[in-house]
């Protein structure tokens, strides 16, 4: 699924207009054969690197923090339940 955010979305199209060939930042959600909850997320850090700008380097970085907060809460609710 899709799953960037608007207003990094437009920051990193502001800094690089070309960085819309990597957009939407990717998430996948699936139940394993164990029945366990699988949870992951592109990092957008590995995947802007093609694109050389320290300005979108510095928003990866944001968004990448976020992203993996998220998926550890998910993973923590998950696990909880």
């Amino acid at each position: 699924m899709g799953a960037c955010n608007p207003s990094y979305a437009y920051r990193s199209l502001e800094a690089d207009l070309d960085v819309g060939l990597l957009l939407p930042c990717n998430v996948i959600v699936y139940e394993t054969d164990d029945k366990r909850a699988y949870i992951a997320a592109i990092n957008p850090v590995s995947a802007l690197e093609i694109i050389q700008s320290q300005e979108l380097r510095n928003i990866a970085e944001e968004v990448s923090e976020k992203l993996e907060r998220v998926v550890g809460r998910l993973g923590r609710d998950v696990k909880a339940s």
